[in-house]
């Protein structure tokens, strides 16, 4: 069955021969249950057709009687039958193992697909603006990578909270973290963005001087447009790009 114009047709291939040469034959429709092996049938209006070689089809036209003279075909035909039926028998082999190929590849890309969920499992996402965000400056610690809460910038020193590495101010990576809220449906969505899916975003975007002016930050996310925005069951973003990405 082949689909011509969105409707199914069905068709058959086979082979006709007569005292000159041997060709292959293509039958549509009621035409097909018209004739049978070894036969001799009168068939008329065929067409021509070309595909890797010339051939013949069926047409609306064409009309099958079975003959009253049985038509003899010299054994040189016959021969050369035998021969094309081996080398389309090596071809339809050939076409099954690429199938088969085609479709061992095609479960690997499936297999890789449900790996790709599996991993994206108990994540949920959200297209759309960011339509509110709080942002504050945060500095971690380079030896812990620890967020401190009270920061002094403008001490010498500080101590981490966490690991208690008393270090200089400088040595602390400038970061930020806070909230941002997305509409989902017809609810306003808070979502917490810490200082490291930030940073990763950031990054890659080529924005890291933002970080110098938290508020530019915020308004930032307000002006961009549509985000794509992961986030897991505690509400934390996962992972967040630009809706033209």
């Amino acid at each position: 069955m082949v689909n011509v114009h969105g409707t199914p047709k069905e068709v058959k291939d086979c082979h006709v021969a007569d005292h000159t040469k041997k060709i292959k034959l293509s039958l549509w429709g009621d035409l097909i249950g018209q004739v049978a092996q070894g036969v001799s049938c009168v068939l008329t209006n065929l067409a021509v057709r070309e595909w890797d070689r010339l051939y013949l089809t069926s047409t609306k036209e064409t009309t099958i009687q079975v003959s009253e003279e049985e038509v003899q075909v010299p054994e040189s035909v016959a021969r050369l039958r035998l021969e094309v039926d081996q080398q389309e028998e090596v071809e339809e082999q050939e076409e099954e193992e690429v199938a088969q190929e085609e479709e061992v590849d095609q479960q690997e890309e499936e297999e890789v697909e449900q790996e790709e969920e599996v991993e994206q499992e108990g994540l949920t996402t959200v297209r759309g603006p960011v339509c509110g965000v709080k942002l504050a400056d945060q500095r971690q610690c380079s030896s812990c990578h620890k967020g401190q809460l009270a920061f002094d910038r403008n001490a010498k020193n500080h101590r981490c909270e966490a690991c208690g590495l008393l270090q200089r101010v400088g040595s602390y990576v400038q970061g930020a973290n806070g909230t941002v809220e997305v509409n989902k449906g017809d609810v306003k969505l808070p979502l917490t963005l810490t200082s490291t899916v930030l940073m990763t975003y950031l990054s890659q975007n080529d924005l890291q001087e933002l970080l110098a002016d938290v508020q530019l930050l915020e308004e930032h996310f307000l002006e961009v447009g549509l985000f794509v925005i992961q986030y897991n069951a505690n509400n934390e973003v996962v992972v967040v790009t630009t809706g033209n990405v």
